[in-house]
């Protein structure tokens, strides 16, 4: 990962192969050549790489996981990882599954960035990277800042909606964040091709593309009896909330429906909370959906 700051981007490729060229104390395992600090009191393994970073930077949460289910002792020096007698005696032992060594750089250079609050280096993958870390093992304030970090750039990067709000959904990103996507889907111009239905069904929500059919369904009758003009921002948020639940969760909420937006329900002669009976709209179901 590099350190410069002439950096235009985190550089973990060539960190990974430098920790390789080295020579370790095992033939089998290599120093990562940028997180192996020198005082540093927690080991961490992952696949052939050693990283020795200071315990102070990481959230209690981060040793639970790895303590095999059991309560953490009393002292520090009891947790897992944390060691000074031997780099591979108690490191904490990561899968690759869980993440490659440089993903894992990836979240020690937020840790450890020389340039403090100059973090331009990361690409938009590398902040979904560190955000997964960072929600995995309780990172809190790095998991907020990569969020906060996101979301402007992915608009720009990921200008498709859909491809968005998958992205979005598979991050966990938050839930204010989600349910405007799910409004945008709602109330766009054009209908879903049966290739994004299916997509909007194996998010792990289930079944989201019926969800979005009946909002849309929804957004384009009150429109009707709005003689075609457009909806508020409101009156959108209160139909396509009442029809999906909050964010998508399939409990029907209410808790952002002002007061005029209700009145759109009202009428419609719909009810925020159940709006599955409606008439269907040619061409938002798809033709083998008949349920």
């Amino acid at each position: 990962m590099a350190s410069s700051s002439s950096s235009t981007r985190i550089d973990t490729a060539n960190a990974t192969e430098n920790s390789q060229r080295t020579s370790p104390q095992s033939p089998q395992t290599a120093r990562h050549p940028e997180y192996y600090r020198e005082g540093g009191d927690l080991y961490i393994l992952i696949s052939h790489v050693i990283f020795r970073l200071h315990s102070a930077d990481f959230p209690k949460t981060f040793f639970e996981a790895f303590n095999e289910g059991q309560p953490l002792g009393p002292t520090i020096d009891t947790w897992p990882g944390i060691g000074a007698c031997s780099e591979f005696q108690k490191a904490i032992i990561i899968p690759v599954a869980d993440a490659t060594p440089d993903d894992f750089a990836k979240l020690a250079w937020v840790l450890h960035n020389p340039l403090y609050d100059d973090y331009s280096a990361a690409t938009l993958e590398d902040w979904f990277t560190i955000l997964r870390l960072a929600d995995k093992w309780g990172f809190s304030g790095m998991k907020a800042m990569a969020q906060r970090r996101i979301h402007p750039r992915a608009e720009q990067e990921i200008p498709n909606i859909l491809d968005r709000l998958c992205k979005y959904e598979s991050y966990n990103l938050p839930v204010d964040v989600i349910q405007e996507l799910y409004i945008q889907l709602c109330t766009q111009e054009g209908g879903l091709s049966d290739d994004e239905l299916d997509r909007l069904d194996n998010l792990t929500r289930g079944r989201m593309g019926r969800q979005v059919q009946r909002g849309r369904e929804a957004y384009y009758k009150a429109r009707t009896e709005n003689r075609g003009d457009e909806l508020t921002y409101s009156q959108k948020v209160a139909i396509v909330v009442g029809v999906l639940g909050s964010a998508g969760n399939g409990q029907p909420s209410t808790a952002s429906i002002t007061s005029s937006a209700i009145g759109i329900f009202h009428r419609l002669e719909l009810q925020p909370h159940d709006l599955r009976h409606q008439p269907r709209i040619p061409g938002f179901y798809r033709k083998w959906d008949t349920n």
